[in-house]
């Protein structure tokens, strides 16, 4: 895939999915900027991306920042940014901590993609990261759950609005990056072999498996409106089935096989 030259805005670089995106953009000969809310974080990212990258301060819960930050037009926007969600379980966080992640992730992401979705040149395209945790229910992760489908349900509609320009989500399953670090490491390495376990892919996700699909979507100029599972097969099935070879049919004495 290639990008020389194609202006490209990763809201959320400094870190994660963003960060491994921005990477990936810059060695496909992208111009690219980089936007979060640290300055420090932004330079020690920069730093990694390479030379001529871009460092720009702005947050997806101030409009004014997001505006600025996009002013210079873009033909491809990363929105990889957003407040965390409330973790625990529904009946514990109450409609207050349902509250505070629609507010935070959800209308945060939605605003920036919004505002992204106007600033972007004619048939570029805008790609939001949201998570598996929006269609498959997980367990202390309602509320994650339903920011995410509410981003995944504006991407259609968007994308019909404001065409040509595309819009589009990628949904990542259990991936590791920072935001895993406060986890001690044993118990780190547990969680993920245990989900590595029941996916059939074998392992959990990386950053640049993400960034691989986000980088396929910005490119190929006939998606738009799509919700892209990244996520092992984390859908499939809750347990990796054995294989096994199949048996050969009995056949019956006129040659037909035999159902059973």
């Amino acid at each position: 895939m290639e990008f020389t030259n194609d202006r490209v805005l990763v809201l959320g670089g400094s870190s994660g999915i963003g960060f491994a995106a921005a990477k990936a953009f810059k060695a496909a000969g992208a111009l690219v900027t980089i936007a979060a809310r640290s300055m420090d974080r932004l330079e020690m990212a920069g730093a990694e991306i390479g030379a001529e990258t871009r460092l720009v301060v702005a947050d997806v819960g101030d409009p004014a920042s997001l505006t600025s930050a996009l002013a210079e037009g873009f033909d491809h926007v990363v929105v990889s940014a957003g407040v965390a969600a409330v973790p625990g379980p529904l009946v514990e966080i109450g409609a207050d901590g349902i509250a505070e992640s629609l507010t935070g992730k959800a209308l945060g992401q939605a605003q920036a993609t919004l505002l992204a979705a106007q600033a972007v040149e004619p048939g570029g395209s805008v790609t939001v990261v949201t998570g598996v945790a929006g269609r498959k229910p997980l367990s202390g992760m309602g509320a994650v759950g339903m920011a995410n489908a509410a981003i995944e349900a504006m991407v259609p509609v968007l994308a019909a609005e404001v065409g040509p320009t595309r819009v589009n989500a990628v949904s990542p399953g259990l991936t590791n990056t920072g935001a895993y670090a406060a986890i001690p490491q044993v118990e780190r390495n547990n969680l993920f072999a245990n989900a590595a376990s029941r996916l059939p892919v074998g392992r959990v996700g990386d950053p640049a498996d993400l960034a691989k699909a986000i980088l396929a979507i910005a490119a190929n100029s006939f998606i738009t409106g799509t919700v892209l599972e990244v996520d092992g097969g984390a859908g499939l099935s809750t347990n990796r089935p054995s294989v096994r070879r199949p048996e050969k049919p009995a056949f019956s004495a006129k040659g037909s096989a035999v159902v059973h």
